[in-house]
């Protein structure tokens, strides 16, 4: 019997339903108070063993100079691209550096194009047009007067507080920095995957080799703060979301092994689309038209990019 080979858009579309369900697991834990360093040490543990389990169950286990070659690079731009997300959001919008964060796949689909001559046409270029757009309409948010905001009192010009707003302005600043700093360590990181994939290094062999680099940076960033305790919301999230990203990453990783990058990571990466739906019956977020619109964008996106 001939084995019937899996289109590489499906591994894609799963390795995104997986996702989804990691940031539902995210956001219940910032709702449960969950302390983010001891959440990131955790959240490695069961990345690992996840990673490893199935490089024992399929038997696919990899450490040659191929797989090592790229594993550690993995584990430290990986921890490096979440702590300047995390870095990012103390002092800075969060709509904004989460778009900017969330628009990664334009920086891998520009390497692939440079680097592998991944072919440009009219149908990806809409695609990725529409995966912007997607995130755009659920995390820019409308401002007033250039403002993004109504005026606390006392905030106008005169009244004693243009060093605060200097400062707030500063801090917007550098969290914008810290964001387009994971912007790259993110669209870096997929692209690696790619090279790998291209490689023929197995998804759970790359994705171990990447934890075991990636637990011991987010155990010395935690304990330099001194904030690696025991935190029980933050163990038993931190372990649910490793899990989820390990298997989520492991499928996208499939999918590069024979789709474009330029393709399979923008499909993945609309993940925060059907976060945004199983928020509004888990975490009662109300739904609004531009969530109706992103999930429109979204879905013309794939149906664009997997053509």
């Amino acid at each position: 019997m001939t084995a019937v080979a899996v289109p590489p858009i499906l591994f894609a579309l799963a390795s995104m339903a997986v996702q989804s369900f990691a940031d539902c697991v995210y956001k219940r834990a910032q709702v449960k108070g969950t302390v983010p360093e001891t959440f990131l040490v955790y959240q490695s543990y069961s990345f690992g063993v996840t990673a490893f389990a199935l490089v024992l169950a399929l038997g696919v286990f990899r450490a040659d100079w191929t797989a090592w070659k790229y594993g550690p690079a993995c584990g430290l731009i990986g921890f490096a691209a979440y702590y300047f997300f995390l870095r990012s959001l103390k002092g800075g919008q969060v709509s904004v550096n989460t778009m900017v964060f969330r628009l990664s796949f334009i920086l891998t689909a520009g390497l692939a194009v440079v680097f592998l001559a991944e072919p440009v046409t009219e149908r990806k270029l809409a695609g990725l047009a529409a995966a912007v757009l997607a995130v755009a309409s659920l995390t820019v948010t409308p401002g007033r007067g250039g403002g993004g905001g109504r005026r606390r009192p006392g905030s106008e010009m005169g009244t004693g507080s243009r060093g605060g707003a200097g400062a707030a302005s500063a801090g917007k600043g550098r969290g914008l920095g810290f964001a387009v700093a994971a912007l790259l360590c993110l669209g870096t990181l997929s692209f690696i995957y790619k090279l790998a994939a291209r490689e023929g290094v197995p998804a759970p062999s790359l994705i171990f080799i990447q934890f075991a680099f990636f637990s011991p940076s987010a155990m010395v960033y935690a304990a330099l703060r001194r904030r690696f305790v025991w935190h029980p919301v933050s163990a038993r999230h931190g372990l649910g979301a490793g899990v989820l990203l390990s298997v989520s990453l492991i499928l996208l990783v499939s999918a590069l092994a024979r789709g474009e990058a330029g393709t399979m990571v923008p499909v993945s990466q609309m993940s925060f689309i059907l976060t945004a739906v199983l928020a509004v019956p888990w975490f009662g977020e109300a739904w609004t038209s531009r969530k109706t619109a992103a999930v429109i964008l979204a879905a013309g996106a794939v149906a664009l990019l997997s053509g």
